[in-house]
């Protein structure tokens, strides 16, 4: 079962400290970089949570193993098409993926959604991930309510996804 509440109270502390009328131009650039790292951890974890634990009363112990390290952990961004879409084929099948994106997408296009905060997410990641925050520079992150309000997008998003893959075959 995904944990929603901590990332979001994370999210809020985060913010607070960003809000906070002492807190620098700089420091400011660190609690972005914080919550888009923060967020982006969680989107990786629910996803791999969604599949572990469809796959916990479906096969072996032996099989989860197998799949937690051969595909899953091998599973290195988050990116719908590239990433995220090959890891649920591989463990779901073609059948049951698609039986979940049709119903995702009779849930209002959700499916649409789910890539576009994926996709720019993969990028704004990347970019926090692979570059320093020397003082004085000029990096832009979203602010903490941003990805707050993005994960309040995207947390009834991943509910339904759970829910759907939790009821296939």
């Amino acid at each position: 079962m995904i944990n929603y509440i901590d990332i979001e109270n994370n999210i809020l502390i985060i913010e607070g400290k960003y809000v906070d009328p002492l807190t620098t131009t700089h420091e400011q650039i660190l609690y972005s970089k914080l919550a888009v790292l923060e967020f982006c951890g969680w989107i990786e974890e629910s996803l791999d949570q969604i599949l572990k634990d469809y796959l916990h009363l479906r096969i072996t112990t032996q099989n989860q193993t197998y799949v937690d390290k051969n595909i899953i952990k091998n599973n290195y961004g988050f990116e719908y098409e590239r990433y995220t879409r090959r890891m649920f084929c591989s463990v779901l099948g073609i059948k049951n993926l698609e039986t979940v994106e049709t119903t995702l997408n009779g849930y209002g296009g959700q499916i649409i959604t789910l890539e576009s905060i994926l996709l720019s997410y993969t990028r704004i990641r990347n970019n926090a991930a692979h570059n320093s925050t020397p003082v004085g520079t000029t990096l832009r992150f979203n602010a903490p309510s941003i990805v707050l309000s993005h994960f309040r997008t995207i947390k009834p998003i991943i509910s339904d996804l759970e829910t759907t893959v939790s009821c296939l075959p």
